[in-house]
């Protein structure tokens, strides 16, 4: 596995493999948590080790919730995050998470349009309280193709072209406005993420459509 092609073909392998998985996204990123702490010396991840441990964790033990992260000051120097502005990131999003499932927003209906998550006023988080992904096929799905790309008109992972034109940020710095089926989605070499892609990787899990 060497390109953001190849990252996002595994990924729909993942959505076939574990469409009956019933663990929930809190659980999974609380899993994820626990195989990204085996990496936290390294400066950054190998891609077939990442996409080990996308896979992994649907069924690996997850991270004991710890309370003391409701309170704890989850913010970071976003410059060069290193292990632990992932850590805070992720730890942000599972306390999101578990707050949303006491207070019933994980139970409407229409949370796949958008919600705010309820934070206490105090609360100091890395990652922005808008949320529109609440499950780990979707999250990982929009994470990967979010960050990294990789995703081709055709691909059987339900996502589909915008139809119409879109406006296209050009290498000179110019808007252009493009057919959408039209755009450049280049193949790149991803052979070891750093911390900073892998925040970004978050970050497009939670609010990426």
């Amino acid at each position: 596995m060497r390109t953001n092609r190849d990252l996002y073909r595994f990924v729909s392998e993942l959505l076939v493999e574990f469409a009956d998985s019933r663990r929930g996204l809190e659980e999974y990123l609380r899993a994820l948590h626990a195989l990204g702490s085996r990496q936290s010396a390294e400066s950054g991840i190998r891609l077939d080790a990442f996409a080990s441990m996308l896979s992994g964790a649907f069924t690996a033990a997850p991270s004991p919730f710890d309370p003391t992260w409701e309170q704890a000051d989850l913010r970071f120097d976003g410059v060069d995050p290193g292990y632990d502005g992932w850590e805070r990131m992720l730890v942000s999003q599972i306390v999101d998470l578990r707050s949303m499932a006491l207070d019933g927003t994980l139970a409407n209906d229409l949370r796949y349009f958008g919600v705010e998550a309820k934070r206490p006023f105090d609360a100091t988080r890395s990652s922005g309280t808008h949320w529109v992904n609440f499950d780990p096929l979707t999250y990982i799905e929009c994470a990967t193709v979010g960050a990294f790309g990789g995703w081709e008109p055709g691909d059987e992972t339900g996502r589909q072209p915008v139809p119409g034109r879109v406006a296209v940020l050009a290498e000179d710095g110019t808007i252009r406005d493009m057919v959408a089926e039209e755009v450049e989605r280049p193949v790149v070499e991803l052979e070891t993420l750093d911390w900073a892609m892998l925040v970004d990787f978050l970050e497009c899990g939670q609010t990426y459509e």
